[in-house]
């Protein structure tokens, strides 16, 4: 679903912003990925209930910390530039500045 949500995004954004959702979506299926691998690390060397249960956990804290920032930053990134076209082509009024990169440009409301 993930998958085709992206694919289908790609007529309604900007290169760059499709690239940004595409990684996004990268990252959150790449996450979802490490969580069947760190319960094999039992059977892949690590010897003892504890040390297991330790490197599972660790695994799964920094799984977790690195997907949903990730994925939230990119996902922030994608959602700028989105709403400024929107602004811009007169799909939305937004009632602030909005700013969508930190060099300064700036789209005004009218």
């Amino acid at each position: 679903m993930l998958v085709r949500a992206v694919r289908l995004s790609l007529s309604t954004l900007t290169p760059e912003s499709h690239a940004l959702l595409k990684r996004a979506a990268i990252t959150l299926l790449g996450g979802w990925f490490i969580y069947p691998v760190a319960y094999f690390i039992p059977l892949i060397g690590a010897s003892g209930t504890i040390t297991a249960m330790i490197l599972i956990t660790f695994t799964f804290t920094v799984a977790d910390v690195v997907v949903k920032l990730g994925f939230s930053t990119q996902i922030h990134r994608v959602a700028k530039p989105w709403t400024a076209e929107d602004v811009r082509a007169g799909y939305n009024d937004h009632p602030e500045s909005i700013w969508i990169s930190s060099a300064g440009s700036q789209l005004r409301p009218r």
